[in-house]
């Protein structure tokens, strides 16, 4: 075995032992993640790492896209937290109206980089309560999904993320301001942010993944 192989097992078995521990990583996304490591440090990088994929893994480009996608950095709201009755002050102060919700406002928090789900009902003076709905811009929230392939991976994550989400039925896919890489994003309540990994070069950054309608 030469150097150069052992170099090669070694940082490969670096990558499995962290992939494999990190517990943020669907399974899904870890396989993704260990056959681009796998054609990364083979030499595929050269080429096309999309195919090695998908030889590696035996599946298509439509669904190497929907992992790709799946990964795409954004924040979802958890809409099983919608309350079930109005939360509004009431008297005696300090306790909730308690009516049953009729109208749910997303709260966005600057501070926290999480939205919360708050429910109020039909009454006036409730909904006088409502935070007013700030422009979607005006609050930038910090990513809780996605982000890892960047954590890995050094590559043009911004353009492959946009062509997979694109294919995958969500053309309005934006990078948030908060990095691509969920090692970057803020430490937010909840949410434990995975540490750095010496990244793995890939590609030339014109490599896209191939989607369904470029393979038939």
């Amino acid at each position: 075995m030469t150097a150069d192989d052992r170099e090669l097992l070694a940082r490969y078995g670096e990558l499995t032992t962290r992939a494999h521990a990190d517990p943020l990583m669907p399974d899904n996304i870890r396989d993704l993640v260990l056959a681009l490591g796998w054609s990364a440090l083979r030499g595929s990088r050269l080429d096309n790492p999309w195919s090695s994929v998908s030889d590696l893994l035996n599946i298509s480009a439509t669904e190497i896209a929907q992992l790709v996608a799946a990964d795409a950095p954004r924040y979802e709201l958890d809409w099983t937290t919608v309350p079930s009755s109005c939360q509004a002050p009431a008297a005696p102060p300090g306790k909730p109206c308690g009516t049953n919700t009729v109208h749910v406002f997303i709260e966005r928090d600057q501070l926290t980089g999480r939205a919360e789900l708050r429910g109020y009902c039909n009454r006036p003076g409730c909904l006088d309560q409502a935070v007013p709905h700030p422009p979607e811009d005006a609050i930038q929230l910090v990513p809780n999904r996605g982000g890892i392939l960047p954590t890995y991976f050094a590559w043009n994550w911004e353009a492959q993320y946009g062509h997979a989400t694109a294919h995958a039925g969500n053309p309005g896919w934006r990078p948030p301001v908060h990095g691509l890489s969920a090692a970057e994003w803020p430490e937010t309540p909840g949410h434990t942010r995975p540490k750095p990994f010496r990244k793995l070069p890939l590609a030339p950054a014109g490599v896209l993944l191939p989607t369904v309608s470029e393979t038939t």
